[in-house]
């Protein structure tokens, strides 16, 4: 058996073993450095992500907020008109009785004559708040209070002509938003052949 026998100078093998000590502290300092590298720009990429959240959040909030100020106006606006419909419908239990059965005097020829004059509805209640005048409709239950929609007259007169005019003439006085005829009819009153009528009155 041979011996072996190293001839290299024990400097030489020194310095080999610290080279390749350096080379693997070196290759470990890369990875390290490699991974600090990957988990700075992991970081960096999410950190843009949450800032990205962060302004498309800010920008939903004021949005929202240019939403809320411009809903303002229409609310506001929604509200006055309520409020000029409930003075509107509590207007028309205010009516001036004797002006308008002027207007219907007026209207009347001498062949014509009223026999009766009702509210529509005939039930109503007078004096409603103002929280019973926003609540009443006009189809709503007997029990529910209700305001004036208008007035029923019911008359008759000497023929079709007389009618018309009656019909006319309460159109000319823009006393109402409508009058319509719901009823022409032959009839006797005082024991004379007359034309009965009923018209709607509507404001």
């Amino acid at each position: 058996m041979t011996p072996e026998v190293n001839l290299l100078p024990a400097s030489y093998r020194a310095a080999k073993v610290r080279r390749r000590r350096v080379r693997i502290g070196a290759a470990a300092a890369c990875v390290l450095l490699g991974l600090e590298l990957f988990g700075g720009l992991f970081l960096h990429i999410r950190a843009g992500r949450v800032r990205d959240l962060l302004g498309a959040a800010t920008e939903a909030r004021n949005e929202t907020r240019l939403v809320r100020q411009k809903m303002k106006a229409p609310a506001q606006e929604s509200a006055q008109l309520s409020q000029q419909l409930a003075l509107a419908r509590r207007l028309r239990t205010t009516h001036h009785w004797s002006r308008l059965l002027g207007v219907f005097a007026q209207a009347a020829a001498d062949r014509t004559t009223l026999t009766a004059v009702s509210t529509d509805p005939p039930k109503w209640t007078p004096n409603l708040g103002a929280a019973e005048v926003a609540a009443a409709r006009p189809d709503a239950k007997s029990d529910i209070p209700r305001v004036i929609e208008g007035l029923t007259v019911r008359g008759c007169a000497a023929d079709h002509d007389d009618v018309s005019g009656f019909v006319s003439r309460l159109q000319a006085a823009r006393a109402f938003a409508s009058v319509n005829v719901l009823e022409v009819r032959r009839d006797k009153y005082l024991e004379k052949d007359v034309i009965s009528f009923e018209i709607r009155c509507r404001w």
